[in-house]
């Protein structure tokens, strides 16, 4: 299911350099991981985003994007149409569907529903927009980061929705790196995105490039962890950790 959805493979964005994310399995472990077995344990931790799955926000939003629209998952489009100086259209992009969900439309349902709660009593509700029906998830991903030479804990924070839930026309991804949870750190940055798409959309203005200030407070950064003096042995991290200086492994977790 995991591969229907698109994960482990570049997306189709036409640029260098996509990464295509991992998609871990038994056949992968044998391979990376020759000396250990996939375990349960493995398929329990992935199932939840973690242990060494690895999504890019553009994978993520791409999947919400096919909740949204009834199951089918699409190829990005940087641009959906050429037109002259004259407003008149020289070129369609029409969009392209690369695979269907598969899943029952009351199974589809009931995972929508649920994406709503979240918005509208649940962690997201940082995101919510008065008037209008918002659907989404938020997450921790719990990782570990080396950077000169010491390690750290680094929280993932994200959010994924779409708008407006009856007609879905726009989806966001907000993921954060050293922050606190997806509803106290991505939340508030998907509200200001939405919340700007929608009044465009109400105004009918010419959108323009907007760099925002970037938000205070819910960001707590990179933790130092601590090394135990009274353990003969080191501990082995439950994720995968990066050994260059800078390079993170990309997890996403539910927050429940």
């Amino acid at each position: 299911m995991a591969e229907v959805c698109g994960f482990g493979e570049p997306t189709g964005l036409p640029y260098l350099g996509e990464a295509p994310g991992i998609l871990p399995g038994p056949a992968w472990m044998k391979i990376h991981h020759p000396m250990e077995r996939w375990t349960t344990a493995h398929t329990a931790n992935f199932s939840i985003g973690q242990g060494f799955l690895e999504v890019t926000p553009l994978q993520m939003v791409l999947l919400m994007g096919a909740v949204a629209n009834g199951g089918t998952l699409l190829y990005p489009r940087l641009v959906v149409g050429v037109s002259d100086s004259q407003g008149r259209q020289l070129a369609s992009i029409p969009p392209r569907p690369r695979a269907n969900l598969g899943m029952r439309p009351e199974d589809l349902n009931a995972i929508r529903k649920g994406l709503l709660s979240v918005v509208e009593s649940g962690t997201g509700h940082s995101v919510s927009i008065p008037g209008v029906a918002i659907a989404g998830k938020t997450g921790s991903a719990q990782a570990k980061r080396r950077w000169n030479g010491k390690l750290y804990n680094d929280v993932r924070a994200w959010f994924i929705g779409f708008a407006p839930y009856e007609h879905p026309k726009y989806v966001v991804g907000v993921m954060v790196e050293g922050g606190i949870g997806g509803g106290a750190t991505a939340g508030p940055i998907a509200h200001k995105i939405m919340e700007g798409i929608l009044e465009l959309e109400r105004t009918g203005a010419t959108p323009q490039l907007v760099y925002f200030t970037p938000a205070r407070g819910n960001f707590s950064g990179l933790t130092e962890i601590q090394p135990k003096t009274d353990s003969p042995q080191p501990v082995r991290p439950a994720t995968p950790v990066r050994e260059e200086e800078g390079t993170q492994d990309r997890s996403s977790s539910d927050e429940g």
